[in-house]
């Protein structure tokens, strides 16, 4: 809702060639790893997920990138605060639209630079987790939320839905449960 989120995937139909890069890179402090699935059924991909790892292959990649150098310059300057995540979209989209990269058309409204969206979302953040402490709950319902936890084994998720609560305040009753 308030930054975007980028990773980097390398792909490659043969595996052993994406395992030889996966060491390198672990070497150089690059967290990395190869699901067991492959892509289409044919290539296998290297993923890069971990934003400190994400702008360190980046970093490491530009001087030498052609064809994506655009993006990764653009994911560089956005972590670094040079533009903001609709600056990034556009670039994207733009490069969607050249051909130069292949993906959907991205929309969204992320007006803000990167560590100014982090901060909005620690705000916001805050503000639901308080209200999750503000809302009060029958006693029957909240044995039946740690009933259904214990017996049904279901996750914030599924008891949020059930009981037509946000995760937070499921959260919050779970973690009251245990403190007693």
């Amino acid at each position: 809702m308030f930054t975007l989120g980028m990773h980097l995937e390398l792909s490659e139909n043969w595996r052993p060639q994406l395992q030889e890069v996966q060491t390198f890179l672990i070497g150089e402090g690059i967290r990395t790893y190869i699901p067991t699935k492959t892509l289409a059924g044919r290539a296998h991909v290297l993923k890069i997920l971990r934003t400190p790892s994400v702008i360190g292959a980046a970093r490491n990649m530009l001087p030498f990138a052609f064809k994506k150098r655009l993006e990764l310059k653009t994911l560089i300057d956005y972590y670094n605060d040079l533009i903001t995540g609709n600056q990034v979209i556009g670039i994207f989209n733009s490069e969607v639209t050249s051909g130069k990269r292949v993906g959907k058309f991205r929309e969204g409204r992320i007006p803000y630079v990167y560590s100014v969206g982090r901060k909005r979302a620690l705000e916001f953040t805050m503000q639901l987790a308080s209200q999750a402490n503000r809302i009060f709950l029958p006693e029957s319902t909240l044995t039946a939320i740690v009933r259904d936890r214990r017996l049904l084994g279901l996750g914030a998720e599924g008891l949020a839905v059930k009981y037509g609560l946000s995760r937070s305040v499921i959260r919050r009753v779970l973690r009251e449960e245990q403190a007693r």
